[in-house]
C-alpha cells in the first residue's frame, strides 16, 4: 500500500506535543509502521470541601473570602451545628471551622457528635472563639480538637492553619 499525505500524522504529532505528550515510531520492514503515543497522566484533584459553622453571617462571609482567594476550595456555611450536622451526613467536609459558641447546637456538641460518628473521628477541625478560656474548649482539647484561634483572628496565622490542614505539609 502506498502512503498518504503525511497531514495525518502532522495533525497527530501537534495534538500529542500540545499536551505535553509524545509520539514515537518503529518501522520494519514488510511489516508497516507502529505508531506509540505517550501522554502524561495528571492527577485530577477535585477542590477541597470547607464547612464554616458560624452564627454570625458577617464572620461567615470574612472567612469564605480569606480561604477562597487563593484555596482551591467549595465553601459551605451553617448558622449552627444542627444544619452542617445534617449536610455532613451527605457531603463530608475536608476541613471544618467551626464557632464555638452557637444557639442551637454549640461547636462542643458538634465535637462530640462526629467524634462518635464512623467515619468522621479523623475529620480536621479548627475552632474558632471569641472566649478563648471556657471550659467548653478545654473538653474539646480533651477530644483532640486542639486547632483553637481566638477571635478576631490573626488572618496570617488563619490561613496558614487551612493550608497545613488542606495539604497535609507546614506552610511557615
Amino acid at each position: 500500500a502506498s502512503g498518504g499525505t503525511g497531514l495525518g500524522l502532522s495533525v497527530t504529532y501537534n495534538l500529542v506535543k500540545s499536551h505535553k505528550g509524545d509520539i514515537t515510531f518503529q518501522t520494519a520492514v514488510g511489516q508497516g509502521t507502529t505508531f506509540t503515543v505517550t501522554l502524561p497522566v495528571e492527577e485530577i484533584r477535585k477542590p477541597y470541601k470547607v464547612m464554616v459553622v458560624d452564627d454570625d453571617s458577617d464572620f461567615r462571609e470574612l472567612i469564605i473570602r480569606v480561604i477562597t482567594r487563593d484555596i482551591d476550595c467549595v465553601v459551605e456555611d451553617f448558622a449552627n451545628g444542627a444544619e452542617a450536622l445534617i449536610r455532613m451526613g451527605s457531603y463530608p467536609p475536608d476541613l471544618l471551622i467551626l464557632d464555638m459558641f452557637m444557639p442551637e447546637m454549640d461547636g462542643l456538641g458538634v465535637c462530640r457528635a462526629i467524634k462518635n460518628e464512623l467515619g468522621f473521628e479523623r475529620m480536621k477541625v479548627i475552632i474558632v472563639t471569641g472566649f478563648p478560656d471556657h471550659p467548653n474548649l478545654f473538653e474539646a482539647s480533651r477530644m483532640g480538637y486542639t486547632q483553637i484561634l481566638t477571635k478576631p483572628l490573626a488572618v496570617d496565622k488563619f490561613k496558614r492553619a487551612v493550608r497545613e490542614n488542606l495539604y497535609g505539609q507546614s506552610y511557615g
